[in-house]
C-alpha cells in the first residue's frame, strides 16, 4: 500500500463534490506541547583553550595582562674579559573584553497564549541561543588563533631549519593519507622546538574536519586504520583520539578559504590549550514588555573575549586534503 502525499493540499478530509468542505469549516488550530529539539555541533573552543588565567577578568575590569619570563642569554666566559649584558625586558600579552552578541526575539501576547505550554518553550529560547552563540565562536577564535600563531609554525618554510610546508594562501599543502601522520609529526617538532619541557607533553591539540580526517585516518595507505578506540569524547566511530602526540578534535566549524580554482583550503590548528585563553564575562537573559505593542521581547546579551598568550604555542597548517584512493 503506497500513500501519495501533496505538500500544497490543504489539511481536513476531503468530501464528495456538492458537499460542504469540511476542511473549509477548521477555523482555529492547535499547538501541540511537546517541542521538537534542534541538534546542534559540538563547540571546540572550549576544549582547544583554557581560562585558568582569568578568574579576575569573569568578575569585572575590560581587560589583563600577563608579564612573560624573560629569556636569559649565556655567555662564553674568557678570565679577564669584559662583560657583556642585556638588558631587562618587558613583554606583556593581553585578554581584552571587547566582543559581544545578542538575541532578540519579540512575540505578541496574543501568538503567546495560543502556544501550548508556552513557559517551557520561552525557557528553551536561552539555551538554544547559546548553542548557536558556540557554533558562531569557534571559528572566530580559530582563525584569530591562526592569525596570532609564531610566524615560524606557519607557512611554506615553517619548522625550526624552515624546511617544514604548512602551506599558505598562495600555495597550500595538499594531505594525503600518505602524509597525513608526518604532518602530524613535523607540527610536533615545531612545538618542542619553541616550547621546550615537559609542560608541553600533555594538552596538545590538533582541530581538524571530522569528514576529511575519517576519509584520511581509516585509508589503508596511511597506517592508521587498525588504531583502536583510545577515543576523545567527540570520537569519530573508533578513530583514535591521540595521533603523533596530538589529541584530535573533530568539528565542521573549522575555518576555509575559497581558492581560485573553486577548491577550498582550511585552516588546521595545532595548539596547546595553555597557550590561549577565552572568558565569557556576561551571559544574561531577560524577558522586558513592549512599551509599543501587546508583546514581550525575550533577549540574550554575551559579553567575552579571547587572546593568544603564548604565539609558539600555536602552529597553523593551510591544507588541501586529497582523499581520492590510490
Amino acid at each position: 500500500m503506497s500513500a501519495n502525499f501533496n505538500r500544497n493540499q490543504a489539511n481536513g478530509i476531503t468530501a464528495a463534490a456538492g458537499y460542504t468542505q469540511f476542511r473549509d469549516t477548521l477555523q482555529t488550530p492547535q499547538f501541540s506541547n511537546r517541542i521538537i529539539g534542534r541538534t546542534y555541533k559540538d563547540s571546540v573552543v572550549m576544549k582547544i583553550t583554557t581560562g585558568n588565567f582569568l578568574d579576575g577578568l569573569k568578575k569585572c575590569g575590560s581587560s589583563v595582562g600577563f608579564k612573560t619570563e624573560q629569556k636569559i642569554k649565556v655567555f662564553d666566559y674568557q678570565e679577564n674579559q669584559t662583560l657583556d649584558s642585556q638588558s631587562p625586558e618587558t613583554c606583556w600579552r593581553w585578554v581584552h573584553i571587547n566582543k559581544a552578541k545578542y538575541f532578540n526575539i519579540k512575540l505578541d501576547r496574543v501568538t503567546a497564549m495560543q502556544i501550548c505550554d508556552f513557559d517551557e518553550m520561552a525557557r528553551g529560547f536561552c539555551d538554544n541561543a547559546g548553542k548557536s552563540l558556540k557554533q558562531r565562536l569557534d571559528p572566530e577564535i580559530l582563525i584569530e588563533m591562526a592569525t596570532c600563531s609564531a610566524k615560524e609554525n606557519r607557512g611554506n618554510n615553517a619548522g625550526p631549519e624552515g624546511n617544514f610546508d604548512f602551506g599558505s594562501y598562495s600555495s597550500p599543502f595538499t594531505i594525503t593519507p600518505q602524509n597525513f601522520v608526518s604532518k602530524l609529526v613535523e607540527a610536533q617538532i615545531m612545538m618542542t622546538d619553541q616550547c621546550e619541557g615537559s609542560y608541553w607533553e600533555d594538552g596538545k591539540m590538533c582541530v581538524i574536519l571530522p569528514n576529511i580526517a575519517k576519509t584520511v585516518i581509516l585509508d589503508r595507505d596511511s597506517g592508521l586504520s587498525g588504531i583502536g578506540p583510545n577515543c576523545c569524547d567527540n570520537n569519530l566511530n573508533g578513530i583514535a583520539g591521540n595521533i603523533a602526540g596530538w589529541d584530535m578534535i573533530f568539528s565542521n566549524n573549522v575555518p576555509r578559504v575559497l581558492l581560485a580554482d573553486g577548491s577550498y583550503a582550511y585552516y588546521i590548528i595545532f595548539a596547546h590549550k595553555d597557550a590561549t585563553a577565552f572568558v565569557q564575562q556576561m551571559e544574561d537573559c531577560e524577558v522586558k514588555d513592549s512599551e509599543k505593542s501587546f508583546g514581550q521581547y525575550y533577549r540574550g546579551l554575551w559579553v567575552y573575549g579571547n587572546g593568544t598568550l603564548i604565539p609558539e604555542g600555536i602552529a597553523v597548517g593551510l591544507f588541501k586534503f586529497d582523499t581520492t584512493p590510490v
